[in-house]
């Protein structure tokens, strides 16, 4: 069982995230004190580090093709498409609103796009700043 599905599903993961008040913060999965956050030691009960919850919903994201605010995204290798300008083909792209019928807008672009041209970015795209070539 991956921790997305031992927190209860990637919605309650996503809460706890989002209602922890630092990624150094602890989640503590007691059966008593259902989405306690600490932020001391370890007993060898079910604690799990916030960041390595942010972490797994990224991935699950990844596998899933869902984007969020927030994501860098990059143009498929075999979509590429005519911005403004040709440049942000191989740019990274960071998801800056999403509609419900699937478009979205990114910081780096002009106008709306199809998220189905594009895909998440790997760790190394990010740490480049641009598309790799993937084959």
């Amino acid at each position: 069982m991956n921790l997305i599905e031992q927190l209860g599903g990637y919605e309650k993961a996503k809460l706890i995230v989002d209602k922890s008040p630092c990624k150094t913060y602890t989640y503590h999965n007691h059966p008593y004190q259902k989405g306690y956050i600490r932020c001391w030691g370890r007993d060898g009960k079910d604690y799990f580090l916030v960041s390595d919850i942010e972490k797994a919903l990224l991935e699950y994201r990844r596998q899933h093709n869902i984007f969020e605010v927030g994501d860098k995204v990059v143009v498929k290798n075999d979509c590429l498409i005519d911005f403004a300008d040709l440049i942000l083909n191989m740019k990274v792209l960071t998801v800056l609103m999403m509609t419900d019928d699937g478009f979205i807008r990114s910081i780096e672009a002009a106008g709306l796009f199809k998220s189905s041209l594009v895909r998440h970015a790997t760790d190394e795209e990010i740490e480049a700043g641009k598309r790799l070539e993937v084959k």
